[in-house]
């Protein structure tokens, strides 16, 4: 193999896997890391429809089945958990809006939607450390490896005859 050829090889597998781990973490921990910063927003509204408003926003960010720690899962890091989690807040936020915003119990409703908002953070931020070690992230990195490997094998066996060779 030529030693162009062989360069080449080398940048476009390098390329490739550049853009297949944006992507992956495009799709996954940015997705979740936005919907995060969507319930941290919900936890500081102070009325009962902007909180409804950013959960919703969050609830289409984050994945509506699975859970990221596939060895050990826990319900924690399960997102179908979280998910019906934040459609009861949905929900409690829906009876907040019909009460006065001046009673004790709206203020109290709306305290304790906070405290269970920063425990949804926090499980997302739990779930999200294991984006990356996800059984296609795994392959995609054993193939990169390979890949790379035999480029620069063969990039060094052409190297070789190239050298050994005579005119």
């Amino acid at each position: 193999m030529n030693p162009r050829t062989a360069a080449l090889m080398l940048i476009a597998l390098i390329a490739l896997g550049g853009i297949l781990t944006y992507a992956h973490y495009f799709n996954t921990w940015y997705a979740v890391d936005r919907g995060r910063a969507h319930l941290s927003r919900a936890e500081t509204s102070a009325f009962a429809d902007g909180m409804a408003a950013s959960i919703s926003e969050a609830i289409e960010l984050i994945p509506p089945t699975g859970n990221p720690v596939w060895w050990f899962p826990t319900a924690r890091t399960d997102f179908e958990l979280i998910q019906h989690d934040l459609n009861g807040f949905i929900e409690r936020t829906t009876i907040l809006e019909a009460m006065p915003k001046e009673r004790d119990a709206y203020q109290q409703g709306m305290d304790d939607l906070r405290g269970k908002l920063k425990t949804v953070q926090e499980q997302l931020g739990e779930a999200s450390a294991f984006f990356f070690v996800d059984p296609f992230s795994l392959l995609i990195s054993l193939f990169w490896i390979i890949a790379v490997s035999i480029v620069l094998a063969l990039r060094s066996r052409g190297f070789g005859k190239e050298k050994t060779a005579e005119p």
